[in-house]
């Protein structure tokens, strides 16, 4: 039966109800989640952050208020384009997921927003990386 110890289903509790240690689903939120693989940066449009960890009170204007700002302070006088900052909702409920996307108008913004990797925001340490690209997208291409 349950935790008796006896027959196929007891045990000592390694693992999870799907089985293994961690490892893939039923992992149990214990330890680190596993490291993603990193994105290549990217040598046209679109420039794009992803942005994870963010509070589930953040709103876009809040985000990109606060790279804006944080960018202005480490940059020169004047501030580096962002275009946009988007928090992604749950379809369902239209709350917060706790994470979003930094578009940057050029390269260089998005170094400098990647450069924000680990800073808090909303008390958070936010982790910011190259975005994956949409999948099913067409290349960029100019003019077209």
């Amino acid at each position: 039966g349950y935790g008796s110890g006896k027959g196929k289903g007891g045990g000592k509790g390694k693992g999870s109800f799907f089985g293994g240690k961690g490892k893939g689903y039923g992992g149990g939120g214990k330890g680190p989640r596993p490291e993603r693989e990193p994105v290549p940066f990217p040598t046209e449009p679109p420039y794009t952050a992803y942005v994870a960890n963010l509070d589930y009170q953040a709103t876009e204007a809040a985000l990109g208020g606060w790279i804006a700002e944080a960018l202005a302070a480490t940059g020169g006088t004047e501030a580096p384009p962002l275009v946009r900052a988007r928090v992604v909702l749950d379809r369902m409920t239209g709350r917060p997921r706790g994470f979003g996307y930094a578009e940057c108008g050029d390269a260089e913004t998005l170094r400098a927003v990647l450069g924000l990797d680990g800073v808090p925001f909303m008390g958070r340490n936010l982790r910011i990386s190259v975005a994956t690209p949409p999948r099913g997208a067409p290349a960029f291409a100019p003019g077209g």
